[in-house]
């Protein structure tokens, strides 16, 4: 009888386990659906970095051995937005586009309006507050008119909006034990 005990005893720990495992792992892509749509809400995402590819937020799921689920991303520019940080660019200033650049439909800056390749376009430094901007004469002759198209700032202060620690963790608290109760309920119908 005590043989038999141990072996229905280590049977439901080892059923427990996988059902752990299997809990942290879906929990764990439920945190990364939200994620996914709470960094879409808080930023323009203008390509398909997020969903896939290298940069995207990414599960690795959790073992019956190692009952640990991790949501991870690795896009360095997204890094500032966790923390908060001051960038400074790697030449002396970082171009900030206004109004007046044209863009397409996904927000995206055309390759012939970004800085480097603007034509019959002058640079001012404005004497008063010592302020870069880049403007471009739009038409030709006296119908021509100037148009402010990029400050040019020499750092830039990144507020802490990302939330991705915070957001993870509220998802998973707020799914694991149901998403745990409805795997053990479907193994025990097994």
């Amino acid at each position: 009888m005590a043989k038999n005990l141990k072996a229905v005893m280590a049977k439901m720990r080892n059923k427990i386990t996988i059902i752990t495992a299997i809990s942290l792992t879906k929990t764990a892509k439920e945190v990364q659906q939200g994620l996914i749509i709470g960094t879409k809400r808080r930023f323009s995402i203008r390509k398909a970095w997020l969903d896939r590819g290298k940069y995207s937020i990414r599960v690795t799921p959790a073992t019956k051995d190692k009952l640990k689920a991790k949501i991870w991303n690795d896009a360095p520019w997204m890094t500032g937005h966790e923390e908060g940080e001051e960038r400074t660019p790697q030449n002396k200033t970082r171009a900030v586009p206004t109004e007046n650049v044209r863009r397409s439909k996904k927000d995206l800056i055309y390759s012939s309006n970004k800085p480097r390749n603007l034509k019959n376009s002058f640079v001012v430094t404005d004497k008063d507050d010592g302020k870069i901007h880049i403007y471009k004469r739009i038409g030709k002759g006296k119908r021509s008119i100037i148009k402010l198209m990029y400050n040019l700032i020499k750092k830039a202060e990144i507020k802490p909006e990302w939330k991705f620690k915070s957001t993870g963790e509220k998802i998973a608290n707020a799914k694991f034990n149901k998403i745990f109760y409805d795997e053990l309920l479907r193994k025990k119908g097994e």
